[in-house]
């Protein structure tokens, strides 16, 4: 896994495939049978990242494609696996550098 491409769904990528769903250090640990220290460290090793980071930085790019393809930043937040609006608008305007409203009026296809 390169890691200048690191958000970018693969076949087998179970983050990318459930970006809309609970992603806790606990339910992937369940899910793959090792407890979260392991799970982390592992994870860490391979990719270069934490699992957080790349959770987090897979659900923005995630919200980038659906306010890209129109979606309102409401829908984004949600759709991108955010519980939380203002967590979303915060995190998502950390990660990107700008807030999510300016991004969908904006054309950043080309990033």
């Amino acid at each position: 896994m390169q890691l200048d491409n690191y958000y970018e769904p693969y076949e087998d990528d179970i983050i990318c495939h459930h970006i809309s769903d609970d992603l806790s250090l606990k339910l992937l640990s369940k899910k793959f049978y090792h407890n979260g220290a392991y799970l982390s460290h592992l994870f860490k090793k391979h990719t270069g990242l934490p699992i957080r980071t790349y959770i987090i930085d897979s659900r923005i790019e995630y919200a980038k494609k659906l306010l890209n393809s129109g979606s309102s930043v409401n829908d984004a937040c949600f759709e991108s696996g955010f519980n939380d609006y203002s967590n979303f608008i915060r995190t998502f305007t950390k990660v990107a550098g700008i807030s999510p409203g300016k991004y969908s009026k904006k054309d950043y296809n080309c990033n």
